[in-house]
Formats: structure tokens, C-alpha cells, sequence
């Protein structure tokens, strides 16, 4: 478990590391938008490769080069590259960044999927195959103890589910949790929403 959460760790920051440096590149940039990664001359299978958490870690270089395949034996053989020159430990076999990510890849899919669009290629997938399981996610403005039962409710328009999730509110998140996040040394995204 403590390998896991260390290569866990070592895919975040080498994708942090990527996005600086991508940033202060000043030279091309990785397209991230679906239609821009598409590979058409290839199979199903491959030709959404780049789609996902995947193109957050390839250079614009690799990305311009995967676009330029023609066919599905040289996708395979590019693909055993990228993993390979992201390998942390060559000598050994297997490669475990891409166990892990590719494990990760399979959790988004089965969490995070809608209309049949697959889980890894969401920003919610995407985020979590790059950074992981997030610590907690239960933090509003003002504190609340969640909505009373009855919590769910059939209108002409359908079942309307309102659970309402108990959290301690935004004073008690940066005094008690806020701390400990930024010891982690990896990215930590939050989101605040006023009501």
C-alpha cells in the first residue's frame, strides 16, 4: 500500500513537473480538446489514445508525432515508448507508473462514465487518474447537517434525490484540514461554491 501511494505521489508530481514546464516553454502546446487528439488512420482502440489524462502528460512533440501515425503497429510501438521513457525504475521489469495509471484509467471509466462516454476521458476522470483518490470531498461555505429524510421525491418529471451531504463548512476546512493538504507535496484541487 505505502509503494502504491508513492508511485501515487511520483505520477502527480511528474505530471506537476510536465505542466511546468509546458508552461514555460513558450514553444508549441499539447492540444486537450477531444476533436484535436482523434486519430483517424487508426483503429478504435487507438485512435482515442490521447484522449484523457494521457495528453496532460505527453509533450506537444509526442502528441504532433502520434497524430502523424498511419497505422496501428506503429501506435502500439509509440505507446511501449512513451510508457518506456516514463518508467521510474528501467532495470526492473514491468513498469509501474503505467500500472497505476492504467488501474486508474479502468476506476474512471467504472465511476465516472456517462452516456457512453468513458469515465477516463472526463474532466472528473481525468483529474483523478493524474492526482488519485482525492483525501475528502465534503466542504461547503456555511456548516449543515444534510437534509432530513425524506430525501427522495417522484415529481411528473421524474425522481428528484436531494441527500444534501453534512460537512463542517469553509472556517473549519482551512483551520483543521487546510493544513495538512499543504504538507502533502502534491497539487491540491479545491473547488468553492457560495450558495
Amino acid at each position: 500500500m505505502r509503494r502504491r501511494a508513492r508511485l501515487g505521489s511520483l505520477l502527480g508530481v511528474f505530471v506537476g513537473a510536465l505542466l511546468v514546464a509546458g508552461c514555460g516553454s513558450g514553444g508549441a502546446t499539447t492540444p486537450h480538446r477531444a476533436a484535436d487528439l482523434n486519430n483517424t488512420y487508426l483503429s478504435p482502440a487507438l485512435s482515442q489514445w490521447l484522449i484523457g489524462a494521457v495528453s496532460r502528460m505527453a509533450t506537444a512533440e509526442e502528441a504532433q508525432a502520434y497524430l502523424a501515425l498511419r497505422d496501428d503497429a506503429a501506435a502500439t510501438t509509440f505507446i511501449e515508448q512513451f510508457w518506456a521513457r516514463r518508467d521510474p525504475d528501467p532495470s526492473r521489469a514491468g513498469n509501474p507508473l503505467r500500472d497505476l495509471f492504467e488501474q486508474r484509467e479502468k476506476d474512471a471509466d467504472r465511476r465516472f462514465s456517462e452516456a457512453g462516454y468513458l469515465g477516463r476521458r472526463t474532466d472528473r476522470g481525468r483529474t483523478y487518474v493524474l492526482y488519485g483518490e482525492p483525501k475528502k470531498i465534503d466542504f461547503e461555505i456555511n456548516p449543515r447537517e444534510g437534509n432530513p429524510p425524506v430525501r427522495i421525491a417522484e415529481t411528473p418529471a421524474g425522481m428528484v434525490n436531494s441527500i444534501g451531504l453534512a460537512n463542517p463548512g469553509l472556517d473549519a476546512f482551512c483551520a483543521d484540514h487546510l493544513p495538512r493538504l499543504s504538507d502533502l507535496g502534491v497539487p491540491v484541487i479545491a473547488e468553492v461554491n457560495r450558495p
